[in-house]
């Protein structure tokens, strides 16, 4: 008796542990890193990076309505919709650099961290029209339009 008893709890721990278990998008790409990088006047340079398990980092650097590091988690179905648009536009054969034409615009790089690699393109706004619509996707996820995002403190060094 006393060991079935230990058998339904253990069964129920091991059920409830599981559905704790946080899920990620089923996609091929871990994270992608969207920077828009600051130009000779007041442009905003900041950082948007996108993890498969829905929790987005921005980071507000310069120019920026809020610097400083915040993070929120998003559903996971608006990472698979910019992953699915990244896997689409078959970004991963992407020119690693695009020449830059007018020096004083702000520029947009990308990381995409693949399971196995890791894809970065430079000067992205030089590029294929969809790295621009991509970027326009992400900044939209970035835009701290609700009281989700959570500042997340500096750490002193002594």
């Amino acid at each position: 008796m006393l060991f079935f008893l230990m058998l339904i709890c253990i069964s129920v721990f091991a059920k409830h542990k599981k559905h704790k278990k946080k899920s990620t998008c089923k996609s091929n790409i871990v994270s992608v890193l969207m920077h828009r990088t600051a130009c000779y006047g007041t442009c905003q340079d900041y950082y948007i990076h996108i993890n498969n398990d829905g929790v987005v980092t921005y980071t507000g650097v310069r120019f920026t309505p809020d610097t400083g590091i915040f993070t929120k988690e998003i559903p996971i179905d608006n990472v698979k919709s910019i992953f699915d648009k990244l896997t689409g536009f078959q970004v991963d054969t992407c020119l690693d650099l695009y020449p830059n034409k007018i020096p004083d615009l702000p520029g947009l790089n990308f990381d995409i961290v693949y399971k196995n690699k890791t894809k970065k393109i430079y000067c992205a706004n030089f590029g294929p029209y969809f790295l621009k619509d991509i970027a326009k996707s992400i900044d939209e996820i970035g835009k701290k339009t609700d009281n989700n995002w959570k500042l997340i403190p500096k750490t002193t060094k002594n």
